[in-house]
Formats: C-alpha cells, structure tokens, sequence
C-alpha cells in the first residue's frame, strides 16, 4: 500500500506544481525525489543521480533541447516569421488562409503560436460570417496536428529519445494519423463555406516566402531524411539565420533565461525518468500487463491519453507516460501510438495553454470549444489506434 502510495502522490505533486506554473524540470525533480523517499536505499539515490548527469541519453536530450530553444529564440526575433506571413496572404484564399495561419505558426519555432494565428483566424473568419466554434477550430487543429510529424516538437524528440528510436523512423510511421487528423479536419472546417479554396502562387511573393521558411525547412530535411543529430540541425538552422538575417543582441537578451531553463526541464525530466525505473516502482505497472489484468492496448492508448489531458503539456506528460510504460518493449508503432494518445490528450485539455489563450481570445465557453475539437480528436485517436495495432502485428 506504501508503494503505490508514493506512485499516486508522485503524480499529484507533479500535476500540481504544472497546474501552478511552476518550472518543469523542478516538477519533475520534486516527484522524482518522492519516488526516492518511498522506494530508495540513500545510496541507490544518490547512485541514481549521478548516473543520471553522467549518462550520454541524457547529455544528448539537454543538447537537443538547448538547440531547439535556441532556434525558437533567434527565428522569432529575425522577424522572418512576419515576412512569411506576409507573403502567404498574397498566394491563397480567406479560407485557405485560415487553414495555413495555424499551421505555419504550429509548425515554425514561434512560442504562443495559437494566439498569434487567432487574430489573423477572427478577422478572415469574420469576413466569412463563421461562428466562433468554426473559427475555434481551425484555430487549434490545424496548429496542432502537423505537431505529430515536426521534428522539432520537444514532445516527439522525447519520445524518439526515452524509446530509443531514431527520430526518422518514429516521423514515418507517425504519418498515418497526420493525414488522418487532416482528413477528418478539413470537412469539418470547410463544409459549408461559400467562396473559392483556392491558391494563386506567383514567383515573386514564393521567392519572399520561401526567403523566410528556408533555413526552418533545411533544419527539417536535415533531421527527417538525413538522420542528423537535433541537435547538430537546429544549430545549422540557428547559424543559417545569424548569418542571413539581421538579429540584435537586445533583441534576443530579455528571452535568455527561457534557453537556460530549458535545460532544467531536460535534467527534471530525465531524473523522473530513472528515478521511476531504479526504484522498483515500475514494478507494479509491468504486473499489472503481465497477468493481463488490463489489455495492453489501453495503457498505450488510454493511460497515455489521461495524462496528456489531466497534466495539459505535451512534453512532460510524454515524459510520464514513456516512464510508466518504460517495461514496454517499443518499436516505431508502439512508441508513436504512445505519443500520438499523449498529444491528442494535451490537445483538448483545459490546461493546455493554447487552449487556454484560444478561449479567451474568442471569450468561448468550453461546449464552444468541444463542438468540433471533441469529436474530431476521438475519432483520430480511435482510427491511429487501429492503423498503429495493425502495424505492430503484421508489419513490423
């Protein structure tokens, strides 16, 4: 009863320190320190922090996560973001504006991207007479479902790393359900819309565009098609910027604290990590899949979408379920059925910043919110579920 009492209040003491704003990474180290009280010898947990410092997965993911927050930091004081808004509104229509905002702010290393795109939604959705609940939607899916093929989204590099799988291979099978959330988000964001869906793409405003999404797209094909190191990609990117663009020292000063508090984040996380696995605690849960008392599939699917929703963060409710799950065996469908049911979770939670930010820009209630978002995650969730079982049985 001990034990599983200290599992139980490792949980809480994290969602209530997230829920709270507290940093990350002291999150995590808070609950992997009552994973040290209730299951530890004091050798064992001092053995088990240094082993963690010394260990080359974690150096590797503290690199990573530097260097992607490094690249968000200089792209988004460039100002290229800008320019490739610009150049995108003269290529498409309003509708197909509202589809590609989201989208280029969900996938470009830009912080609070939802409430960046949402004015931009409100106004082309105004033109359009749609209700608030439409504009909702296009708002948040489409930000969010390139987020499951981004090698740059902190969650995915996270699970590729905790289940030692190669980034490469963990994008390729993540694409079934990218293209699922598309086909089922696009009627249900387009029906009914009156007007053209077109795109009219001249040379001159491509030029511009592809003038500020190059350097984002090179760190891209760098890591999905030549298998480099994160880390090694981003820094290309950041490098490419400095070296083309024009970025200030003032400009970029009053963010460095976020880029050195995100390798707090990557040691909290990597603590919890082997803290939860050196203790025994996993233990229970491996019983538990073992004597079959629970169907596997639902602690990959369903666990893994729990935590996404009760904790509202993609990056350490990952973290939580690959350290609950760390038993499991993975291959590329299993760790992405695990990734993908932690995301679509966080996707819909209340605690999820940028649905928190999409409904108080639009001053939507949450049937507002649900109408579309709702629906459209669960039938996701359910269709990945089947592709993803159906590959780990007869493909791989």
């Amino acid at each position: 009863m001990l034990s599983y009492l200290g599992i139980f209040l490792s949980f809480v003491i994290i969602f209530i320190l997230v829920l709270y704003k507290v940093n990350l990474g002291l999150s995590f180290v808070a609950g992997a320190i009552l994973l040290g009280v209730f299951f530890m010898s004091p050798p064992l947990f001092y053995d088990t922090i240094i082993q963690t410092m010394n260990s080359l997965q974690t150096i590797e993911l503290v690199l990573n996560l530097l260097a992607i927050s490094t690249l968000n930091l200089v792209y988004a004081s460039s100002g290229s973001s800008e320019d490739l808004v610009n150049s995108l509104r003269k290529m498409v229509s309003s509708s197909i504006l509202m589809i590609l905002m989201p989208i280029i702010f969900g996938i470009l290393p830009v912080s609070g991207g939802a409430l960046f795109s949402a004015p931009l939604v409100d106004l082309e959705g105004q033109v359009m007479a749609l209700k608030t609940e439409r504009k909702i939607f296009f708002n948040m899916w489409f930000r969010h479902i390139p987020h499951l093929i981004y090698p740059l989204e902190t969650a995915l590099v996270i699970a590729a790393t905790l289940s030692q799988i190669a980034l490469g291979d963990l994008l390729l099978y993540q694409l079934p359900i990218f293209l699922i959330g598309l086909l089922i988000g696009l009627p249900l964001a387009l029906r009914g819309i009156d007007g053209p869906h077109k795109i009219h793409v001249q040379r001159t405003y491509l030029k511009d565009f592809m003038g500020a999404f190059w350097p984002i797209l090179t760190v891209i094909l760098l890591i999905a098609l030549f298998q480099v190191k994160v880390y090694l990609a981003t820094t290309f990117g950041t490098i490419i910027i400095l070296l083309t663009r024009r970025v200030t020292v003032t400009s970029i000063s009053y963010r460095i604290k976020d880029v050195a508090s995100i390798a707090c984040l990557a040691i909290g996380l990597m603590l919890y990590r082997n803290f939860f696995e050196q203790s025994g605690a996993v233990v229970f849960f491996s019983t538990l899949i073992q004597s079959q008392a629970v169907w596997p599939p639902l602690w990959l699917v369903g666990f893994a979408f729990l935590i996404g929703f009760v904790l509202g963060e993609s990056t350490p409710s990952t973290t939580l379920a690959m350290a609950v799950l760390s038993h499991v065996t993975f291959n590329p469908a299993t760790a992405g059925l695990v990734f993908s049911s932690v995301y679509l979770g966080h996707l819909i939670s209340p605690l999820h910043l940028c649905f928190a930010v999409t409904a108080d820009y639009f001053k939507a209630h949450l049937l507002e919110m649900y109408h579309r978002l709702f629906p459209a995650t669960i039938i996701t969730l359910v269709a990945n579920t089947g592709i993803m079982l159906f590959l780990d049985e007869f493909v791989i």
